[in-house]
């Protein structure tokens, strides 16, 4: 079945992950921690306490749990959380152990629906897939997802930045009908994954949680790394350009934010001129991106002689979905 996590999940979420090593760790490895420290005691508080939070944000986080002998064990996590501040899409992220592949399947189209259902709002999800990962590939085209581009050295993947495909889903009548289908033939197949004893809290996780809460009572909230130009021209305000960092995948997007009543051309010469200065200042991520409306050339030119390669067409900015847009990336080796 799956459900939300519970604290008393860690002892099996550790034993599956540990065992599970040599599969998981390409995809899902910490660059800066030994595995067996990213599945301590006290890294499963900061997973539960990440899933519980998204659950308080409407996202949805889910384990994939097996029940073997009236005990429940941890054979995997789902989750749909996040927001693009572009597009307005969601991320999908799935690992499973140990477990048929029709039923990570089922568990999938079965997160997804709830995702969508929870938040009709949300146009789309994506996963962004290691190049070199042919089976998650095949798995992803078998639940229904579709690939749109790939981007240069996006994510972390056996330990190097890697080239990753990106695959969406629409958050439509019809591809929510799909997944229905999908999720209700593999039903039967679910047999024995119904819910068990539910296992006590380990002394280890009590004591991994009060260290957690000591070390993060005083802590202050992260500044969003998030900012944005305004654009004005003789005192009169055309607009912003945002610069939104995302850590995870290392990208800094250049989004232009006209107001209503103005042209996003307007903001070309603004975006340019960031894109140059970006690239020639430290920067926290690999990837600065442009999504670049089809047939923008004053800014496809300008972007080229900075050095950026058109790396094919993106998901669409929300709000403006009639308007095609490629991704114009600058990637560096760091």
């Amino acid at each position: 079945m799956l459900r939300i996590p519970r604290l008393s999940d860690g002892s099996s979420w550790r034993e599956t992950n540990l065992r599970y090593e040599k599969r998981l760790a390409p995809a899902f490895g910490h660059p800066d921690m030994p595995w067996s420290t990213a599945h301590s005691p006290y890294m499963w508080i900061h997973t539960w306490k990440q899933a519980l939070s998204d659950a308080a944000r409407g996202w949805v986080s889910y384990l994939l749990v097996h029940l073997d002998g009236g005990r429940e064990h941890v054979l995997g996590h789902l989750a749909m959380a996040g927001r693009h501040p572009r597009t307005g899409g969601t991320e999908v992220s799935t690992w499973t152990a140990g477990v048929p592949h029709s039923v990570t399947r089922w568990a999938q189209a079965s997160l997804i629906i709830a995702g969508f259902e929870a938040d009709p709002r949300v146009p789309h999800a994506v996963a962004p897939l290691a190049v070199e990962n042919i089976a998650v590939q095949r798995l992803a085209r078998s639940v229904g997802w579709s690939q749109l581009q790939t981007c240069r050295r996006l994510r972390m993947y056996d330990g190097k930045p890697t080239d990753h495909q990106i695959w969406f889903q629409g958050n439509t009548i019809e591809n929510l009908a799909a997944l229905r289908r999908t999720r209700d033939a593999l039903s039967g197949n679910i047999t024995s994954w119904m819910s068990g004893r539910r296992a006590a809290v380990s002394w280890s996780d009590l004591l991994a949680r009060g260290r957690y809460e000591l070390r993060n009572c005083r802590r202050r909230v992260a500044a969003d790394a998030n900012s944005s130009v305004a654009v004005t021209v003789s005192g009169t305000s055309l607009g912003s350009v945002e610069i939104a960092v995302d850590p995870g995948s290392s990208t800094t997007e250049l989004i232009g934010r006209p107001r209503p009543d103005v042209s996003e051309d307007e903001l070309t010469a603004t975006i340019a001129d960031l894109a140059g200065r970006l690239m020639g200042a430290p920067s926290p991520t690999r990837r600065i991106v442009v999504a670049v409306r089809d047939g923008d050339r004053s800014l496809t030119e300008a972007l080229a002689v900075h050095g950026f390669r058109n790396e094919g067409r993106t998901l669409p900015t929300l709000g403006d979905v009639s308007t095609n847009r490629q991704l114009w990336a600058s990637v560096s080796d760091n």
